[in-house]
């Protein structure tokens, strides 16, 4: 993730002049399941102010999905939708980098709608 660079679109972000490496391809390939494993991931160190906006993102659907009770009996069922004072938190954190000036809480809900998609795709294929 070192020095990845996403520019912010209306709805969305996309991977600006990306450097050759595995997480360039993976957002290349399919930016919401790049962005969803990211959640995953611990202590990524040198992210550029946009990489950590998307990092923080995915990081609070996978706290909130963690926290989820319902989880555990209807996995494939489950969708997450981030509270007000977690959308005031993602709000609180937005970057200066381009395309900031979208991201708003519809923003954040429809990148929150596209992780959920991604969290159901693991268990279609089971």
């Amino acid at each position: 993730m070192d020095q990845l660079n996403f520019i912010f679109t209306k709805n969305s972000f996309h991977i600006d002049e990306a450097k050759d490496s595995a997480w360039a391809e993976l957002f290349k390939e399919n930016k919401y399941a790049a962005l969803y494993e990211l959640g995953f991931k611990n202590n990524l160190k040198g992210l550029t102010p946009s990489a950590f906006y998307l990092y923080q993102l995915s990081q609070k659907f996978i706290e909130v999905l963690s926290r989820s009770p319902e989880l555990e009996v209807a996995r494939e069922e489950t969708i997450i939708e981030l509270s007000d004072d977690d959308l005031d938190y993602l709000m609180s954190m937005i970057p200066f980098a381009i395309g900031t000036e979208y991201i708003n809480e519809r923003w954040i809900k429809n990148n929150i709608k596209h992780l959920n998609e991604q969290f159901k795709k693991g268990y279609d294929i089971l």
